[in-house]
């Protein structure tokens, strides 16, 4: 019984330590986790308020203040689902490779190029003051609990994550977005 237990143990340990994410593209918009059962949108949200629609990601990302964000993914139907969402600053950080370091300018993304292409363009990776920040639905609650104005985000070019306030002198401050569906 010990040695059944034990070789039980080693397999799970070696499935564990040696597993990585595996995702499965569903198609030219839709990629499934396989670790978390989330299903993302392939690509970034585009100019017109939908996910790129290119099977490479190549078209023009945009920038959303917070509450576009979440309203964004709240109202978006796309391959057949009308459940996005923005994800939450932990779902985020469950597509980022801490692990990987990049390599100029090929693979600058901290992400899965294959299941995410074109997160980072290539002139975003060249230029060290461009970022590739993306907003996630979770508030930062700061000491002074009347200042609730803070909003976790996650740097797919650099692997880090952070928090930004909403607006800024007034303005409003942008980010990208990429919405999720599922658990």
């Amino acid at each position: 019984m010990k040695k059944i237990i034990m070789t039980l143990l080693l397999i799970f340990s070696f499935t564990y330590l040696y597993s990585g994410k595996v995702y499965r593209v569903l198609s030219r918009g839709a990629v499934r986790d396989n670790s978390t059962d989330l299903i993302w949108t392939r690509c970034s949200i585009g100019e017109d308020n939908k996910p790129i629609y290119d099977f490479k990601c190549k078209g023009t990302k945009k920038r959303f203040s917070w509450q576009e964000a979440i309203e964004v993914c709240n109202n978006l139907v796309h391959e057949g689902r009308s459940d996005w969402r923005l994800p939450s600053v932990k779902e985020l950080q469950s597509i980022v490779y801490n692990h990987h370091y990049s390599s100029g300018n090929q693979y600058c993304s901290q992400i899965n190029e294959e299941a995410f292409p074109n997160v980072i363009t290539d002139s975003e990776c060249l230029d060290f003051w461009k970022d590739g920040h993306f907003w996630s639905s979770t508030t930062h609650k700061s000491k002074d609990s009347s200042n609730n104005n803070y909003v976790w985000f996650v740097d797919f070019k650099w692997g880090n994550t952070g928090f930004s306030v909403q607006s800024f002198m007034g303005s409003p401050v942008k980010k990208y977005v990429r919405c999720v569906a599922g658990p």
